[in-house]
């Protein structure tokens, strides 16, 4: 979980970035492809596997959360009031 919690970390700025100076749907086509990547890495995880055959799905996973779910991020936050918007809790009620 770490690895992939300092994978956010340093990928967010970069996703922040990308957004806004291209297509949404692309760097969440990004994302996505990541997240496949990951997943087909992981497909023969097994019992022996050690913690660097594991470093690099998990840090895939990572910046895949960053990018995938920008837009819906974006769209949350932009269909909110100012006046609703002062803490998070007013645009999730």
């Amino acid at each position: 979980m770490m690895v992939t919690g300092v994978a956010m970390f340093l990928t967010a700025p970069i996703a922040g970035r990308l957004v806004q100076s291209v297509d949404l749907r692309l760097v969440m086509g990004v994302g996505f492809a990541l997240f496949a990547l990951s997943a087909w890495m992981m497909t023969g995880l097994t019992d022996d596997w050690d913690y660097w055959e594991i470093f690099l799905p998990q840090v895939l996973r990572g910046s895949r959360s960053c990018c995938a779910w920008c837009r819906f991020r974006i769209s949350r936050w932009g269909c909110c009031r100012p006046s609703r918007s002062r803490t998070p809790r007013g645009c999730s009620t």
